[in-house]
């Protein structure tokens, strides 16, 4: 069974960072589709959640991206803290593999 990540979410975190769907790829050693199959929304492999997860973790956020991004989201929170957070996890939101969680479930949402 796989897991199915919050694609907008994915797609922020990787804008802060400025990577491409290419470039996360290549940095968490997988296939250009896999990351377009998870930016559509498809299910992936826990193996690849860690991937991507670790990938995200290891790439830090361009200073003052997150104020470019602002406009672009909407229901979260879009505060400096938040969004260059250099582990990929806003305070208070549910670990992730980075983290030490279990990888099970979606990339959480900023509360």
């Amino acid at each position: 069974m796989g897991h199915v990540l919050d694609a907008l979410e994915l797609a922020g975190r990787m804008a802060v960072r400025g990577l491409r769907p290419v470039d996360l790829a290549s940095k968490a050693h997988l296939a250009p589709a896999t990351i377009s199959h998870a930016l559509a929304g498809r299910p992936v492999s826990a193996g690849t959640l860690r991937a991507i997860a670790i990938a995200l973790s290891e790439s830090a956020p361009i200073p003052g991206a997150d104020g470019l991004l602002a406009g672009l989201r909407t229901g979260g929170d879009t505060s400096a803290a938040a969004a260059s957070d250099p582990k990929g996890v806003a305070a208070g939101s549910t670990p992730d593999v980075a983290q030490g969680g279990s990888g099970v479930g979606r990339i959480p949402r900023r509360a």
